[in-house]
This record gives structure tokens, sequence and C-alpha cells, in this order.
């Protein structure tokens, strides 16, 4: 009922405002001076589009506001369901967009037939209102920056511009318009190219912040087919993708066949014509429609942004005498994972009482030390125990058996993980000061808007038949490598503080002050030097971070700032929140940097 809701309600918006704007910015221009039964039809039916979209978006964004609401109050009680409404953002929104949308149908109504600059003014300022109203209860609006959020309004937008436009187009009297060929061939053919050239942008747009949400929302392609949020969105994508292709044909063939016939009439072709012209639009307006359907069904899941750590698995070895069964889960806290041991004989006897079980887990790319886990009996030759995966890469656990019977057992069993408890706290987002963390990502930057600039120009020369028609493909392909160039710089997996600057200089001073932090509270671990050799060092289960390898350069100031102040889970390392300031923090990373850069030693 959920989906079912959703749907109704982004099928609605796009009735609702894409026939508003269809009105306005394709079929007014081109039929505005043209009184017959055809457009006098075409209005009715835009009308009624726009009427009955407000209505159902009104009530189907009402009802889902209850829906909510019965998750959290008793909805048999009016005050409490009131309450809900007027007091919660989501339901406040729902409010909002149940006085807009009957507010905006009735602005198009008033001026459909008698548009004035204030009268579109006053229409589309409400419709961006309720466009940003929608935008307001998505994923995006859950998210701490404000990029996501403006991404989501230009997507939803775009979506209601090209989506709605087409249902418009679809349900348009292509009867009564194929009776009087000789006179709405031209005007239809006028009409595909004014919609072209506004589906086009549309389009572009979708294309973008689809990338940027789908980034923010779906950890890796994995995810888009073994998670329901992934599956949705991919059937989203299937359909975009054919809607676009079916755009492609009215683009390169139908409307360059409508403009030949519009120069010299030929009946039964221009007949032909229209009419694989109403059947690619309303295929294309069908695809549109399961999109729609699947955004719905799409925003009832929980975005798939963060993979789990390891996947659920269980390994059965004969070891010796004994049979040894290792299942492995994940936990709730990040990087947390619970094993399960059964040890017993091959005839299903269990292993002594006596007997203990350890674990050992170590990483296999990357030196973190070994972690020693005793297990704990639970049950005859059953243990449970617990550990943590500080990172994602490739595990091992060697299971070793003691029994008072027999020699210690052995056997290892290898994992992967996705991700680790060092990733708690990073976060998926859109990240412009990446541009100048590095020159390399400056220059790509710099590459992909001069190319992304290319394609505009191609696409809007195509459309404006001062370069061939056959250029637009061209177009849309810079513009996708553009735009990737961009994007791969600016969407970024990091800590919050993985892009703030350094504020103090780098001077010898600002090192010499960190020095001292760094003999105060470091050197037992990380060494006189800062090559992980100090004192304490060897009781460590992870050796500390060598601060002079290579492997300091691939991280930010902003990452250390922000282990220097919550630690680093699944490691020794402690977190200095509550023991140095904010300016100490930053003068113990001058000083580290110093360890690499003898050009900043004091």
């Amino acid at each position: 009922m959920y989906a079912v809701l959703k749907a109704v309600h982004f099928t609605a918006l796009m009735a609702l405002g894409g026939g508003v704007v269809f009105w306005l910015a394709v079929w007014r221009p081109v039929y505005g001076g043209v009184v017959d039964a055809a457009t006098a039809q075409a209005a009715k039916r835009i009308r009624f589009g726009v009427i009955s979209g407000a209505v159902l978006f009104a009530l189907s964004g009402l009802a889902e506001a209850v829906r909510a609401a019965g998750e959290v109050v008793d909805v048999s009680v009016p005050a409490d369901v009131w309450l809900f409404l007027t007091a919660s953002r989501y339901g406040q929104m729902a409010l909002v967009k149940a006085i807009l949308a009957p507010l905006f149908a009735a602005l198009f109504v008033l001026t459909q037939h008698r548009v004035s600059k204030i009268g579109m003014a006053c229409t589309g300022a409400v419709g961006l209102a309720l466009v940003g109203a929608v935008s307001l209860t998505s994923h995006a609006a859950a998210r701490a920056d404000v990029l996501p959020f403006i991404s989501d309004i230009v997507h939803v937008l775009a979506a209601v511009i090209w989506g709605g436009g087409l249902l418009c187009f679809a349900v348009l009297p292509w009867g009564m318009l194929r009776g009087d060929l000789a006179h709405h061939t031209r005007l239809i053919g006028r009409l595909v190219r004014r919609f072209s050239a506004l589906a086009l942008g549309a389009t572009l747009a979708m294309a973008t912040t689809g990338a940027i949400a789908t980034f923010l929302h779906v950890y890796g392609p994995e995810a888009l087919t073994i998670t329901p949020y992934g599956r949705a969105l991919l059937g989203k994508l299937i359909a975009f993708v054919l809607a676009l292709g079916i755009a492609g044909a009215h683009l390169l063939v139908i409307s360059p066949a409508l403009t030949r016939q519009a120069r010299r009439f030929a009946p039964d072709s221009a007949a032909r014509n229209v009419r694989h012209l109403q059947v690619l639009v309303q295929i294309e307006a069908g695809l549109i429609l399961c999109g729609m359907v699947l955004a719905g069904v799409l925003t009832t899941y929980t975005p798939a942004e963060r993979p789990g750590h390891i996947a659920r698995q269980d390994w059965h070895r004969r070891v010796g005498p004994l049979v040894v069964r290792l299942a492995m889960s994940p936990t709730n806290d990040i990087g947390g994972v619970a094993f399960d041991v059964t040890a017993s004989a091959r005839n299903g006897q269990p292993v002594p009482p006596e007997s203990t079980v350890s674990l050992y887990m170590r990483m296999v790319d990357h030196d973190m030390g070994l972690s020693d886990v005793t297990a704990e009996p639970v049950g005859p030759g059953r243990y449970a125990a617990a550990g943590l995966v500080s990172m994602a890469g490739d595990w091992q656990v060697q299971v070793t058996v003691q029994s008072p019977e027999s020699a210690a057992l052995r056997t290892t069993v290898n994992f992967t993980a996705d991700t680790g408890a060092l990733d708690l706290g990073r976060l998926r987002r859109l990240e412009p000061a990446a541009v100048t963390i590095a020159p390399l990502n400056t220059l790509s930057c710099v590459l992909g808007v001069l190319l992304t600039a290319l394609a505009v120009f191609m696409l809007w020369a195509s459309q404006h038949r001062r370069l061939p028609l056959w250029s637009a493909p061209i177009g849309l392909a810079l513009f996708a490598c553009g735009a990737a160039l961009c994007l791969r710089v600016v969407l970024v997996d990091a800590y919050p503080t993985s892009y703030v600057t350094n504020p103090l200089p780098a001077s010898p001073a600002t090192v010499t002050q960190g020095a001292a932090l760094f003999h105060a509270h470091c050197v037992p671990c990380h060494g006189q030097t800062g090559r992980g050799d100090g004192p304490a060092a060897a009781a460590l289960g992870a050796p500390p971070a060598d601060l002079t390898a290579e492997h300091v350069d691939d991280h930010t100031d902003g990452d250390i700032f922000w282990w220097l102040t919550y630690g680093m889970a699944g490691t020794a390392m402690p977190g200095f929140e509550h023991t140095l300031s904010d300016t100490e923090r930053w003068q113990l990373i001058r000083f580290v940097r110093s360890l690499r850069d003898p050009l900043r030693s004091p």
C-alpha cells in the first residue's frame, strides 16, 4: 500500500506539473493562434490532467502522511493525527503540498487562455515551492549538507518536465490531428522540435542528478542486484534508458521526417510519420509511468549507502580426529563480527568440556597485527566469540582447538570484508572542496567543464540547425564524459573533516609546538621518530602506524584530524577530543607532516 501511494503521488505530480509546463512552454507557443476542434480538445485534456493530478497528489500525500502517523500515534484519534501533521516535518510538508497543489492548478486554469507575465511568475513560484516541498520529504533531505537536497529538487523538476510533458503528448487528440494533416503536420513538427529541446535539457539534468543520487545512496554496482533499494533503482534506470532511446528516435528520425513533410506535403507519408510518432510517444510515456511506479517503490526502501562488512558464512573443516564448524555473522556494530564454533569428533561426540577454543584474526593485505580472541563455552562442544574487522579487505581467521586428549589442532578460513570499523563516520557526499585538494582533481574538473560546455554548444547548435542532427549523440557522449570527470572528483566517501584544510601555517613555530605535543602523547606507541617503534608498541595487537611511510601522504590533514579526535576503531589509537584542543591537534598534524618533509622540520 505504501508503494502504491508513493507511485500515485509521483505520477500525479507529473500530470500536474508536466501539464502546466507543456502548455506554457510547448503547446501554446506553437498552437496559440490556432482555434479548432482539435486544439480545444487538447486544451480540455491538458486541463483535466492538471486538475486531476492536483487532486490525486494532495489526497495521496495526505493518505501517506496518515499512514506514517500510524507508526507513532493512534490514527483513530483525530487529535493525535492532527498533532503529527502539525508538529512533524513530514506532516507539515504533507499539509503544505495539499495546499500548494490545488493552488498551482487553480492558477493554471485561471491563466490558461490569458497568459500574462505576472500570472506565469506566480504559477512558476508556486510550482517551485511545490517541488521543494516534495524534496523536503526525500532521502536527500535527511542528509546534513544542502547540495544533495538541491540536486534532488533539480531531479524532480526535470522528471516533471520530461515525464509530464510526455504524458500530455500521449493523450493529445491524435485522431483529430490526423484528420487534417495538411494543416497540422507542420505544427506537429514544431511541437516535436520544441519539446525535444526542452526534454533534452531535462534528461541531461536527470542523468546528472541521478548519478549523484545513485552515488550517495548506493555503495556499489553489486548493490543494484542484492538489495531491494538497488533492484528498484535498476528497474528505474532500465525504464529511463529505454525511454531515452525512443526519445532519440524522435529527435533523429521523426522530427526530420515531419520537417520534410512541412516543405513537401505527401498525405500517405505524413499519416505514417504521425502514426509512428503517436505510438512511440505512448510507449515512451508508458515507460515513464513504469519508472514512476519504481520510484514510488524506491522511496519505501532504506538506501543501500554502506555494505554489510561481511557476509554471513559457514565453514566445515576436518581437522585430525575432529570436525570443526565455524559460523560467522555480522553484529549491529560497524566492523563487529560474531563467531560460533562447534567442535566434535567424527562420530558427532562433542569435545570434552575441558577443551578450549581460540581464534586469531589477521588482515591479509595490510599488517594490522593479530587479534587473539578466546571463545567462551555456550554448550557441549560449542563456543562463541566476538571480533572486530577494522578495515575493508581480505581477512583470515585461525581456529585453534586444544583438547586434553590431543595436541592443539588448527584450521584457517578466509573471508572478505567490504567495510570495517574505520569506516565509522565516513559519509558519501558531494564535496566541492575536493576540487582544490590536489592538482589532478583541479585538472580533471577543468577538463570536465570544457567538455560539458562543448557538449552543450553542440546540442544547442544541433537543435537550431547550425550543426547536423547526428551531432546530438556526439554532444550527449561528450556531456557524459565531462560530467563523469567532474563528478568523480566532487562525489566522495570521506569523513566530515576530510576536506577541511589545516588552519595553521606550516611554519617552524607551529611544527615545534606540534613536536612538543607528539613527545607528550604519541612517543610511547609511535616512537621518537614516528616509525611505530615506541616502548609500548610491542604489547599492542596491531602495530602503530609508521608516520614516516608513504601511506601517510594518501590521507588528508582532515582525515588525520578525525582520527586524532575520535581514535581508530579496531586499533589501540585513542581519541584526543577531550585531551587536546582543536588547535593542538592541527599543530600535531603539522609535526606529523614534517616527518616526511624535512623542510617543515623545526
